[in-house]
């Protein structure tokens, strides 16, 4: 009958409009990643450049340096290390709303990966802080991604550090009761964060009182 024929063209004509809609979204994520991607390579390929001139002043290759320029070029090493994690940050921030992130498997030295994200943080923020770091004595090499450990552990510490005006950051490596996992905790003698603010931490662009 005519209205069957008018109910089965609406909806084909509601199905096309529905795919046409599905496709402008799928090609509107794979724009948005083409440029993410392109954007992170062209902020890395300077960031290298500069990492890359300050460790060859650190070593030597343009002639001796004093110490106090050595250091002053070792925190400009450790910020580019630094602004590239933040970097990969932004990219992974595309490929997870992509479902296309991609973790590695492999051994991770942790207490190496601790010592060393600890440094960064310590060099680059230069602030009147303590940083402590306490390590049980078993605890073992890890199956895991060391890039997005690293990422993680870059994140807490230099979160706690940023609110941290005085006193220390802690990052302790324990194993659980069942010695089954191992815990890393991050703590502070901070501002912390207000009771009715806890509900709110995992949501986007949220952030409590400074103090």
């Amino acid at each position: 009958t005519y209205a069957e024929e008018q109910e089965e063209a609406s909806a084909q004509a509601l199905g096309q409009e529905r795919q046409r809609t599905i496709d402008a979204l799928e090609e509107a994520a794979r724009m948005k990643e083409k440029f993410f991607a392109a954007m992170t390579h062209e902020l890395r390929t300077p960031l290298n450049g500069i990492i890359g001139l300050s460790d060859g002043l650190i070593n030597g290759s343009f002639g001796d340096l004093p110490s106090r320029v050595k250091d002053r070029l070792g925190t400009i090493k450790l910020s580019g290390y630094r602004l590239c994690s933040l970097i990969n940050d932004i990219l992974d921030a595309a490929s997870l709303n992509n479902s296309s992130l991609r973790l590695v498997d492999e051994d991770v030295p942790l207490p190496a990966v601790c010592e060393h994200v600890m440094h960064l943080t310590k060099a680059v923020l230069k602030k009147d802080v303590e940083f402590r770091f306490h390590m049980a004595e078993d605890v073992p090499t890890i199956r895991g991604d060391t890039g997005r450990i690293k990422q993680i552990l870059h994140n807490l510490l230099g979160n706690a550090a940023k609110f941290t005006w005085a006193g220390h950051v802690g990052l302790d490596l324990s194993l659980d009761p069942s010695r089954a996992n191992v815990l890393i905790a991050v703590s502070d003698s901070g501002v912390g964060i207000e009771e009715e603010q806890l509900g709110k931490i995992w949501g986007a662009f949220n952030q409590g009182s400074a103090g």
